[in-house]
């Protein structure tokens, strides 16, 4: 099995290097003596159930055991299959569901999934082969050595993350992990990054615009950026240098899960000739791209994916294999060249869009919802993610859809605003009528200003306030019509922790959608935190007084 190449160079750097620090997390360190230790006994623990080229599902939070895991399974021969375990418990079920299909691969690597026009997920095994000639070409082409301390921040369900963990152990240098309430909340990175002396980063440039929002202090150690995911600005770029002016070494990379990592990209200057979209370059070595008559960009590589487990017709649908050994893929994404003959992304070919980096398909979104039951039919458009739906009962309730759709996809895929109507308008020839449905689509009239009251509603209202730019916030404004989103929730949530002293997930927020609810979901929280004996003798105290 070629897979378990993929851990031999680590292994050679506790022969080579044993003390240096090959994995750190608050103040645990683990030197790559130690790494080799901790990865034979659980070599040793996970042989009896890990086949080689078989999927294993590896459900640690984001940790050094995580990493372990993920390096003990490759070592097998194994397929690793990170999971969130963060992630609602039935959108786990529907992933693990889809590792069942399928014959063992010998270069299967990992696999994760994309969000699929079927209206499920796809799961896409990456190649060892292409992961192995990746990371020596990205160590070699931009120098990350020994000295290089790369930060863990990357989702486990985002592909990236498999580059954010395998770069530094790769070249020997150092894998830097937030610990648990470390740089949780986008205006708490910064100052991680500065205080764990981060070198190199990889990150989604909508992830990067909120780190930058805060104006922290400017971090003097990363002299290496990769963004990915997303398309990227010159303004970006620019503002990127006022928080991180040593930066020195700025890379936009372009590919997809289909591809097994990027296959495209730009070395970028500090100040770019445009405000507005930057190229993507051209290929790494051992790829190439074509533009189709469609203006459909198709990449082509020895060091592609193998498609989509279990699913030969829509692999067959993507994937063609070439003389030579090379694949092509169609990415569904336009293109174009630009003045210096470098790839210029232009948009999508179909409805797929990304919410910070995440590719999600509104057909799957659809799905979900319909298969909750209260909806007749319903259809998902973007920009905002807006679900138009045909109700079961009037009047519809959507925040009861919306927390039914939490429990099964993660927060990306919920959408901004539901819309009730009474049916969803068609063309001739059968498709939706999107302009007749937007004339539906008519501002509800507004509702009654309540103002907030108690020093908690107050708090939240003021939060809201300064995190929307929206003045005078009601009691009962609502948090996805005021634009809220995955990354205000979890700005929300850190400013709670901290104020508070009381633990909020994405979840827990978009399930108290109000400034009343979530006011009430953080005093219920508080409460639930008093000693009983406490609470007894302050409810004697209140009724003394």
């Amino acid at each position: 099995m070629r897979v378990e190449r993929s851990v031999e160079r680590i292994r050679r750097y506790a022969e080579t290097s044993p003390a240096h620090g090959a994995i750190e997390c608050g103040g645990l360190t683990i030197s790559y003596r130690d790494l080799a230790d901790r990865l034979d006994r659980r070599q040793a623990e996970l042989a009896p159930v890990v086949r080689p080229g078989v999927p294993f599902v590896i459900g640690r939070p984001r940790s050094p055991e995580f990493v372990v895991d993920f390096l003990a399974v490759l070592a097998l021969g194994g397929v690793a299959v990170p999971i969130d375990p963060g992630l609602p418990a039935g959108r786990r079920e529907i992933l693990e569901r889809h590792l069942t299909a399928g014959p063992a691969h010998e270069d299967g690597a990992y696999v994760f999934f994309t969000s699929g026009s079927t209206g499920t997920p796809k799961p896409v095994l990456g190649s060892a082969a292409g992961l192995r000639h990746f990371l020596d070409w990205q160590v070699a082409e931009f120098g990350i050595g020994a000295r290089d301390r790369v930060a863990f921040l990357t989702a486990l369900s985002f592909d990236v993350m498999v580059r954010d963990v395998m770069l530094p152990l790769w070249a020997g240098g150092t894998l830097v992990i937030p610990a648990p309430g470390e740089a949780e909340a986008p205006e708490a990175v910064v100052a991680w990054l500065t205080r764990r002396r981060i070198s190199v980063v990889n990150v989604v440039p909508s992830v990067a615009w909120s780190w930058l929002r805060y104006g922290a202090a400017p971090c003097p150690s990363v002299r290496t950026v990769f963004f990915a995911g997303e398309p990227l600005t010159g303004v970006l770029v620019e503002q990127w240098h006022e928080t991180f002016p040593a930066t020195r070494v700025r890379v936009n990379f372009y590919g997809t899960t289909e591809t097994t990592l990027p296959k495209v990209y730009k070395r970028l200057r500090r100040f770019e000739s445009t405000s507005g979209l930057l190229p993507v370059g051209k290929p790494v070595p051992g790829a190439g791209f074509t533009l189709a008559e469609t203006g459909e960009i198709v990449l082509v590589s020895r060091y592609s994916s193998h498609g989509y487990l279990g699913l030969p017709e829509e692999t067959a649908a993507r994937f063609t294999r070439l003389a030579g050994g090379e694949t092509s893929y169609r990415t569904g994404d336009l293109g174009r060249l630009d003045d210096a003959g470098d790839l210029l992304v232009v948009g999508r070919g179909d409805d797929e869009v990304k919410v910070n980096g995440v590719r999600i398909h509104p057909a799957e979104v659809a799905a979900s919802i319909r298969a909750g039951g209260e909806v007749h039919d319903v259809f998902v458009t973007t920009g905002p993610l807006t679900a138009y739906v045909v109700p079961v009962r009037v009047p519809f309730d959507d925040a009861a859809v919306r927390r039914d759709l939490m429990a099964v996809v993660p927060p990306a895929m919920v959408p901004s605003r539901f819309v009730a109507v009474p049916a969803l308008p068609q063309l001739p020839n059968g498709k939706i009528d999107r302009a007749a449905l937007h004339r539906l689509d008519v501002a509800a009239p507004d509702a009654v200003h309540v103002r907030p009251s108690g020093e908690l509603e107050r708090w939240v209202a003021a939060q809201w306030t300064e995190l929307f730019g929206t003045p005078d916030v009601g009691a009962a404004d609502d948090f996805f019509l005021l634009g809220g989103d995955s990354i205000t929730a979890m700005q929300l949530a850190a400013r709670i922790r901290r104020d508070f002293g009381v633990a909020l997930s994405v979840r827990n927020v978009f399930a108290n959608p109000t400034v009343a609810l979530l006011a009430q979901e953080i005093a219920d929280r508080q409460l639930a935190q008093i000693d009983p004996a406490e609470l007894l003798e302050l409810l004697a105290q209140a009724e003394r007084s």
